[in-house]
């Protein structure tokens, strides 16, 4: 293993749900998306390079190059990193803390749709869980991992700050709010027909 990736691996060891991908990420110089084809690390250069055509390439603008590489790619490819790094004359240790510092980054691929359950004391009370028991058994949705075909990611989140809807469930960036079974299912046809 290179200094980098000792290095990097160190780094996100920090957040135990990183260092799982991490560690798939290291064994590989190639990165699959669920459902998706394989990107090589000259394509992801490529891509890259095609990316940050209007971003002016420095220091200053290391956390906007992670926001695009995260809204394209729906995670943080540890090439994507070391790419930030050489390109935007930043140390990798200085990108790696941007990177880990917010919690909008991930190194987990992510689904194309991003599904997350309100587990705020509202949503709680008014049957948050049965949001998610409707996902995985009509779905086949389990929290924290991506579908089979790539489509979709079921996370929870602390509050979605709009418990007069309880119960509420995102997708992407809509809102679904005082969900029942009905509510769920057609929720989900926008996303799935």
């Amino acid at each position: 293993m290179s200094f980098r990736s000792e290095f990097l691996t160190y780094w996100l060891k920090m957040a135990s749900e990183k260092q799982q991908c991490l560690n798939i990420m290291l064994s590989s110089r190639t990165f699959t998306m669920p459902g998706k084809d394989t990107i090589t690390v000259e394509d992801l250069d490529i891509k890259l390079d095609e990316i940050f055509q209007e971003l002016e390439r420095n220091k200053d603008h290391v956390l906007p190059a992670l926001q695009l590489i995260q809204k394209r790619f729906r995670y943080l490819p540890e090439d994507a990193l070391d790419f930030i790094s050489r390109e935007f004359d930043t140390p990798l240790a200085k990108v790696v803390g941007i990177a880990t510092f917010y919690s909008q980054f991930t190194f987990k691929p992510q689904g194309d749709h991003i599904i997350k359950v309100c587990r705020g004391t509202a949503c709680h009370i008014k049957g948050a869980d049965g949001i998610k028991e409707i996902l995985r058994e009509r779905y086949g949705l389990i929290p924290g991992e991506v579908s089979d075909d790539g489509k979709f990611i079921l996370t929870d989140v602390r509050c979605l700050g709009c418990c007069a809807k309880a119960p509420v469930m995102m997708i992407d960036d809509e809102v679904y709010g005082e969900l029942d079974e009905e509510g769920v299912i057609e929720a989900m046809e926008r996303y799935t027909g």
